[in-house]
């Protein structure tokens, strides 16, 4: 008999590295036998990672020719790509979901545990895909309608929920009206030390993404006329340039010893 058991994690996808990727590595650390779904995965964004090690099965989604630059306008289709999936050789499955992992369909006696950073934001809050907290279009509710439906029927198959916070866990409950415990993602408390000198600058790291709201940002940094350093990649990149003045830098990706 083996002695370990087979775990997959599953991901929604994998465009590019943020902080739920670093959550998945971790993972990946204390279970390394573990295989990894996602639907979407932009290999070259993970060159220099454990997961360029792995066989990462994705779903037909990563053959669209736009989706790992605009995964998210493929929202419609994730539920049934992530049912997909086929998960009988496994006794453990980890979802790590903010939007549609936590759907998988289990037909075994596998174990499912929802590792959650937020049920989807655009289903269950009042945000838009954009970012704004203006109201939805009507198309757009009657989408977001039907995947609420799919979202608390796929809830219900999760075995237990895990949240990144006291509020996640609230949430999760609120959508669901499932309980979940909390478990605090990693912190890296090797990484970065207090060296008791301040710099002459500002300096920001996120997913250049719109619900991040870099824009208030950019806009603030813009009005005061600050030195500000954005460190981060993602599609709204080019529509942040736009409206930032000389005083903030865009540095892009960069490794671990230079955020530091």
């Amino acid at each position: 008999m083996n002695a370990k058991p087979r775990i997959a994690f599953v991901v929604d996808a994998l465009p590019a590295m943020g902080g739920g990727e670093k959550t998945l590595m971790a993972a990946l650390e204390l279970f390394p036998q573990a295989d990894v779904f996602t639907l979407i995965y932009n290999k070259s964004a993970f060159g220099k990672t454990p997961l360029a090690e792995k066989a990462i099965v994705t779903s037909y989604l990563d053959k669209i020719p736009f989706a790992q630059s605009h995964h998210r306008l493929l929202l419609p289709l994730m539920p049934s790509a992530i049912e997909r999936f086929d998960f009988c050789q496994y006794e453990v499955i980890v979802s790590f979901s903010y939007a549609v992992a936590h759907g998988v369909q289990i037909h075994n006696a596998g174990r499912h545990v929802a590792y959650t950073y937020t049920p989807m934001r655009y289903a269950w809050s009042d945000i838009n895909i954009d970012g704004t907290h203006s109201g939805k279009n009507a198309i757009l509710n009657l989408v977001m309608d039907k995947f609420r439906a799919w979202d608390k029927v796929a809830a219900s198959r999760v075995h237990e929920f895990a949240a990144i916070s006291q509020g996640i866990a609230d949430r999760i409950q609120s959508s669901y009206q499932r309980a979940s415990r909390i478990i605090y993602p990693p912190v890296e408390t090797e990484r970065f030390h207090p060296n008791g000198q301040r710099g002459d600058y500002f300096v920001t790291l996120s997913r250049l993404v719109a619900h991040k709201r870099l824009d208030v940002v950019i806009q603030a940094f813009s009005k005061l006329n600050l030195p500000l350093k954005i460190i981060g990649a993602g599609p709204e990149r080019k529509k942040l340039q736009q409206h930032a003045t000389p005083n903030i830098q865009f540095l892009g990706y960069q490794p671990a010893e230079v955020v530091a």
